[in-house]
């Protein structure tokens, strides 16, 4: 529902480490809606995803050793590395514990003519082209985001596909979708669209040091949200709320009551990155928070279950009403879209 009426030739998707919240679904609806547009899935990597023996990333290993954020560029960080490489037995996350990250892009990939595109890697770390020596040209000064040179790379290795696979035209590449669903997403721009109604105290403004924004409830009164399903099918009601990691949490244990006296715990963990005491995480997490009926309005109002201020005040990011249950967990095929599909590796 957020593309609206524009055409796409060429569609590139960042999912990896969260694919499992919904790459399928969302490669699915954007083959039905462009059965002929090129679809690109981006595989980044970043220092959180080479985890040593002691399950400890590389990037707070850095922050360990007092490297800061920008270890990645620095010699010392070299040196130290290299000699505690064999010792420390580092393994890619996503090859052993995480390997799902990777079969559920290729299980995207393979069943919807989709294209995965990697960043440039390398599993051996020493050398012009190890991973130390890519991640300090790919990486940006924190060491984790792409820097220009990343960001130019990655721009040659979506052309290269492109100009490789060709793009397909026809006199109407617009499909339809299979089922309506209505989604609201602010995170990026700030704007809520219509079809959302909310409680007098909701605030949406950009969280502190990103470029992202959330919606939060300042001071008393009942902190809530209202959503009308317009349609003539009984709709899952899903919402996205931000979360951290590792304990204590920086927002507010949650509890969210629908109009029927229906109750849902928000957990502000983040995991499965929780778990790891030395891996800081900051991401969204999506909750179904019970149906709507047809042509009926859902509330759901939210009270914190904290007894002292957190942190940070409750974050919502995104609604969604969509016919399908399982929205985030489905990893089905839908029928062939008549591209070749395949992995590329360009």
């Amino acid at each position: 529902s957020m593309l609206g009426k524009e055409e796409y030739d060429v569609i590139v998707i960042e999912f990896f480490a969260t694919a499992f919240q919904g790459l399928m679904e969302l490669v699915q609806r954007l083959r039905q809606r462009f059965p002929l547009a090129i679809i690109i899935i981006a595989r980044f990597w970043d220092p959180t995803f080479l985890v040593n023996k002691d399950g400890t990333d590389l990037r707070s290993w850095g922050r360990q050793h007092a490297l800061g954020n920008e270890f990645i560029h620095k010699p010392e960080f070299r040196e130290m590395f290299k000699e505690t490489y064999e010792e420390s037995e580092w393994k890619w996350s996503f090859l052993t514990t995480h390997k799902w990250f990777v079969d559920v892009q290729e299980a995207a990939a393979k069943e919807l003519g989709a294209y995965i595109l990697p960043m440039a890697w390398n599993q051996e770390a020493f050398g012009e082209d190890g991973f130390i020596s890519l991640g300090e040209k790919h990486l940006g000064p924190d060491s984790y985001h792409l820097s220009k040179y990343g960001h130019a790379d990655l721009a040659r290795r979506v052309k290269a596909l492109v100009d490789r696979v060709g793009v397909l035209k026809d006199e109407s590449t617009m499909g339809y979708f299979s089922s309506a669903d209505y989604c609201l997403n602010w995170f990026q721009t700030g704007i809520i669209g219509d079809g959302l109604a909310y409680s007098d105290n909701a605030v949406v403004e950009k969280m502190p040091n990103t470029e992202k924004y959330a919606m939060s409830f300042e001071g008393e009164g009942e902190s809530y949200i209202e959503m009308t399903n317009p349609s003539e099918h009984i709709m899952t009601f899903f919402i996205a709320f931000m979360t951290t990691g590792p304990a204590p949490c920086k927002y507010p244990k949650t509890e969210a009551t629908r109009e029927d006296g229906t109750k849902f715990f928000l957990d502000p963990l983040a995991t499965p990155w929780g778990a790891n005491p030395e891996q800081k995480v900051h991401v969204s997490r999506l909750l179904k928070v019970g149906e709507v009926q047809p042509h009926k309005t859902a509330r759901v109002t939210f009270e914190s279950l904290e007894e002292e201020e957190t942190e940070r005040l409750f974050r919502l990011v995104q609604v969604v009403l969509t016919e399908r249950a399982e929205f985030g967990k489905q990893f089905g095929a839908m029928p062939d879209s008549g591209r070749i599909m395949g992995i590329t590796d360009v």
